[in-house]
């Protein structure tokens, strides 16, 4: 694996002060947010191990969650990435295979060859220094339908891709969400790709786009293959492929 660029920790601390803003603004200006609701602001949260890392590394998901309120989204007004201190945080289910499959690429290990996380809590520190990003900067519900999703990516895929430009990551791992982008950065069923298989007839797919390894994958708390699977087959994509 190349040595990655080092980035500059002070502009990825401003320029991500800067979107915290813009995202801020653009829940007021679109009305989403109110009195209990307010945006979830992504990110980095160990800036200065992000720049040091190789692979960069960026996950993006769909839409974070925090409370509910006579059945409705409710909360927000803090850093996504601020939950990774919490006491509970390695009992995340969305969490837990990101962290399974980024120590295994730093130490070149599979999933049977790590411990459990809820025995070794600090594996969860490889959250802080990669680019944690939602699609959706909107607390909703524990599910998104594909309208829903694909309403948010409207709403929010100039900031996301700016995001996309400041992290500068070597590595974005698409949590079911590549679908959204593909049109607008040109790739289809013709654009040259690898297939990883995942078991029960599933695949994950890699592209490379801006010199950047793209996974397209299933969410990290997709059921419908085994998890050691899941997490085995980004490691290898990424250790062999990047």
């Amino acid at each position: 694996m190349e040595k990655s660029e080092l980035l500059s920790p002070d502009k990825i601390r401003s320029e991500q002060e800067l979107i915290k803003s813009k995202i801020i603004e653009r829940a007021e200006k679109l009305e989403l947010s109110n009195d209990g609701l307010e945006p979830l602001p992504d990110g980095v949260a160990d800036i200065e191990g992000y720049c040091k890392s190789s692979p960069r590394i960026m996950w993006i998901l769909k839409q974070p969650y925090d409370d509910m309120k006579d059945g409705k989204p409710f909360g927000g007004g803090w850093e996504v990435y601020g939950a990774f201190e919490n006491s509970d945080a390695h009992t995340n289910m969305t969490w837990q295979p990101i962290v399974y499959s980024l120590v295994g690429i730093r130490d070149h290990k599979q999933y049977n060859d790590m411990p459990y996380i809820r025995d070794d809590k600090s594996m969860l520190d490889v959250l802080k220094d990669i680019a944690y990003i939602n699609i959706d900067k909107m607390p909703g519900y524990r599910t998104t339908s594909d309208a829903e999703l694909a309403e948010a990516y409207d709403q929010w895929k100039d900031i996301v891709e700016e995001q996309i430009r400041l992290y500068d990551p070597q590595v974005i791992c698409f949590a079911n969400t590549m679908w959204l982008f593909k049109k607008d950065w040109g790739i289809d069923e013709n654009t040259k790709h690898e297939s990883i298989p995942l078991g029960n007839d599933k695949y994950m797919f890699v592209y490379r786009k801006d010199g950047r390894l793209c996974l397209d994958t299933y969410h990290p708390a997709q059921r419908v293959v085994a998890r050691g699977s899941y997490v085995d087959a980004i490691i290898k994509a990424v250790n062999e492929l990047l």
